[in-house]
């Protein structure tokens, strides 16, 4: 044997003597396999707990089947390493521990949808109740705001029914939709009520200018303002039908077309007052003889109101004197001087009256509006049954203000009223 074999073969012996042996090796890697798969078992079965309590809380059928999924995934894990398939259970095991995973994200997310509903649900119906309350107390009437309520209450019932049957993410959405509808409604409302606010306001501005504008041409013979009147009387009435029955953009139309007429009359009749003395005093005139009739139907009118009325009654003699002799401007300062003199007296004269005779004229206006009522019921003029609804909150309003102590008031409400009963008449025998 030479020398170099001989140093080959110390070299094997060497080898074998400091290496443990094939067997020894592949016992040793079996046991920290074996070691690894167990802690990732016993790691899968502490998430899966968790899965299972945060599942048991939930509604979620996703959850609960990839949980169900993790738990056979686990099960096939463990039977594996128990047969020392340990590479094929760390594989199922890791599968196992990701489908319990996704169990607890499903069920979070399930959670804070049925948390977000019931949230959602419990606004949405305080709103409606809510809103509901408040058209109720305000009288508002607007259809489009009743169907956003009843849309949303449809959809808020929908949503109830899928959250039962565990359509989770449908009745989410229902529900979303129901609070947007409810808001709209809200929206809608606030709109409305401002809108009907303002109707009735300005409604109630040109019933009594339109009032005033009666009394002040009635019997004048202005062919021309009469018709006027009785477009602006037409435009009230729908406007009024309008505001009953909830139609506030219309009605506000209507009532822009009234004020634009009466604004014409109004014009008109300034023109009429400076370019024609003639005609101012005419009116005049009529402003004086039933300042006379009213003075002398108060019984218990002062001297002061008496006195007035002379005073007012001579100035306007001295007017027609000063127009006779072509001062214009002289006549138009003693008739506005004789005019304020006469509304003063008349104030004064209603003011005066004692409470028996206050009475006496709403009785003989509510005589007359008893009169009318029987000719209504054969009156087919279109407004004579609105005239007479206004012509009665009048005699409401007058009866009030006597109970309050307030006679002048009172009985001008009673004239108001009787006024409107015998435009009543003269509609109805056309």
């Amino acid at each position: 044997m030479n020398r170099k074999t001989a140093y080959m073969m110390i070299a094997a012996l060497l080898i074998a003597v400091c290496l443990p042996s094939g067997s020894a090796y592949a016992q040793s890697s079996s046991r920290d396999d074996r070691e690894t798969v167990r802690e990732a078992i016993e790691r899968t079965n502490e998430v899966i707990a968790s899965a299972r309590e945060i599942v048991q809380d939930t509604r979620s059928r996703k959850a609960r089947t990839a949980l169900e999924y993790s738990m056979k995934l686990q099960n096939k894990a463990e039977n594996s390493f128990d047969a020392a398939y340990f590479s094929l259970a760390y594989k199922l095991t890791t599968q196992a521990r990701s489908e319990a995973w996704h169990a607890i994200n499903l069920a979070r997310t399930d959670a804070r949808q049925e948390e977000r509903l019931k949230r959602l649900a419990e606004y949405t119906t305080e709103k409606l109740v809510m809103l509901r309350a408040r058209i109720a107390e305000t009288g508002v009437r607007d259809e489009r705001t009743l169907r956003l309520m009843n849309e949303s209450r449809s959809l808020l019932e929908k949503a109830r029914i899928n959250h039962q049957q565990l359509r989770g993410e449908l009745a989410l959405k229902l529900a979303e939709t129901s609070f947007r509808l409810a808001n709209q409604a809200e929206e809608r409302f606030r709109r409305s009520l401002n809108l009907m606010e303002m109707c009735r306001r300005r409604l109630a501005l040109l019933e009594r200018l339109s009032e005033r504008a009666y009394a002040h041409f009635e019997g004048s013979g202005d062919e021309r303002a009469a018709t006027q009147l009785r477009r602006a009387e037409e435009q009230l009435a729908k406007a009024r039908n309008t505001f009953a029955a909830g139609r506030y953009n219309v009605c506000r139309m209507n009532l822009e077309k009234t004020e634009r007429i009466l604004r014409n009359i109004t014009r008109n009749t300034a023109r009429k007052r400076v370019g024609d003395p003639e005609n101012m005093m005419a009116e005049a005139r009529r402003l004086q003889a039933r300042a006379e009739e009213m003075i002398g139907a108060h019984e218990g009118a002062s001297e002061n109101a008496y006195m007035l009325l002379e005073q007012a009654r001579r100035m306007l003699d001295r007017a027609e004197s000063e127009i006779s002799e072509g001062n214009s401007d002289e006549a138009l300062r003693l008739m506005e001087e004789a005019r304020r003199m006469l509304r003063t007296a008349v104030e004064k004269a209603r003011s005066d009256m004692p409470p028996e005779q206050a009475a006496g004229e709403i009785d003989r206006a509510a005589e007359l509006g008893e009169s009318v009522r029987a000719t209504l019921e054969q009156c087919e003029a279109e407004g004579a049954r609105n005239l007479f609804e206004r012509a009665n909150e009048h005699m409401v309003r007058a009866r009030e203000n006597l109970d309050n102590g307030q006679r002048d008031r009172a009985v001008a409400e009673a004239r108001i009223a009787r006024n409107l009963f015998n435009r009543i008449r003269e509609i109805c025998a056309r």
